[in-house]
């Protein structure tokens, strides 16, 4: 049994994976999708595989026959309820090297809020992109090495891959630029994100940058931040003003963040894991840090921000514009940093990891 984003929509680790083990594994293993969303289902059987609703009687009655549950955010993503003395087996892709520890201050004390403990106590394993990344998730959440396998994320494998043609299909629909910026920030608990955090901000003036260069910036708030539109209104209506070069590309709008990835020719970001995924394909970033005072404060990193942090941090308008000038114009003073990070915190970079992760599941289930 498969799922992905808490039964909201298709993709992620789990989706790749699936579509890969319908594509090349069809006839091993039966592969079913449950889900709380029928275009999910529409779409799942537009694959060729077996969808249907969480909550229905046919998806209850698979859930308790099912062998395994392959997840990325949680066990909510297939089922409606926890498994019972350890079963079915849980198999937790993840949905991201965590890059910032989940500690937050409540009542005067810190708390874990993280995905990976409220799962932890159900999972039976863990898929990671390397060692330096499984090394944290066993210190941080107390798993045991047996637990943990290196495989690297199956939804990397795309990088590897020749995607041009829907690439281009990406591009004409949304109407985007000869260079585009991916932009996407962490989530905020208690706050709105502050996409342009400068003091001499002024989004004309950026639109007027982007527009002149050819350029287009592609926003992907987090669905918590399109909830607090209200809270910052005035910037969401500037944004629309300039839609022509400022794109808004939600995850309900556009699914699979990996294809965004694939045509941007830069990221912004700040805490965001996006960014070591997006290491992998060796293009520049840049960082907004810009209250990372509070970050520290609420539990902090699993690793040196700065070191781990290989592109600019403007503090100004004036410095963000010139690094996108910079960047534009080819020059890449970051490169060589951004490669030793990347070999630190990926182990493959084959483009095989949909096929290491098959292989555990075949090993899972040959031991049940």
């Amino acid at each position: 049994m498969f799922g992905s984003y808490l039964g909201k929509h298709f993709g992620d680790n789990g989706g790749f994976l699936y579509e890969y083990c319908l594509k090349y594994h069809g006839d091993e293993f039966r592969y079913v999708w449950l889900t709380d969303n029928g275009d999910v289902i529409s779409h799942v059987r537009g694959l060729g595989g077996e969808a249907c609703l969480k909550s229905s009687l046919k998806g209850l009655w698979y859930s308790v026959r099912a062998v395994l549950i392959v997840t990325s955010y949680g066990i909510r993503d297939v089922l409606l309820y926890e498994p019972y003395r350890g079963f079915p087996k849980e198999l937790y892709l993840s949905h991201g090297a965590a890059f910032r520890k989940t500690l937050m201050v409540e009542e005067g004390g810190m708390r874990c809020d993280s995905s990976m403990t409220r799962n932890r106590g159900t999972m039976d394993y863990l898929t990671v992109i390397s060692q330096w990344n499984a090394e944290y998730e066993k210190s941080s959440f107390g798993l045991f090495s047996s637990q943990i396998r290196v495989t690297g994320y199956p939804r990397n494998d795309i990088f590897c891959g020749n995607y041009d043609t829907i690439i281009q299909r990406i591009i004409k629909k949304y109407g985007l630029a000869l260079y585009n910026i991916l932009y996407v920030p962490t989530w905020r608990k208690h706050e709105p994100t502050n996409f342009f955090p400068f003091p001499d901000c002024d989004i004309e003036k950026i639109a007027g940058f982007l527009k002149e260069k050819n350029m287009n910036i592609i926003l992907r708030p987090h669905m918590v931040d399109m909830r607090r539109q209200k809270r910052n209104e005035q910037f969401w209506l500037n944004i629309k003003k300039y839609r022509d070069v400022m794109k808004i590309i939600t995850i309900d709008v556009y699914t699979d963040i990996q294809l965004l990835m694939c045509l941007a020719d830069c990221l912004i970001t700040d805490y965001s894991s996006i960014q070591l995924d997006y290491l992998l394909l060796s293009r520049p970033m840049i960082f907004m840090p810009y209250d990372i005072e509070y970050f520290n404060r609420v539990g902090g990193f699993h690793c040196d921000y700065d070191e781990f942090t290989p592109g600019p941090k403007p503090r100004t308008q004036k410095e963000f514009l010139e690094c996108l000038e910079m960047f534009h114009k080819g020059e890449d003073p970051f490169f060589e940093k951004r490669l030793q990070i990347r070999d630190t915190v990926h182990d493959y970079k084959d483009g095989q990891s949909c096929r290491r992760v098959y292989e555990l599941i075949k090993e899972i289930s040959d031991s049940v």
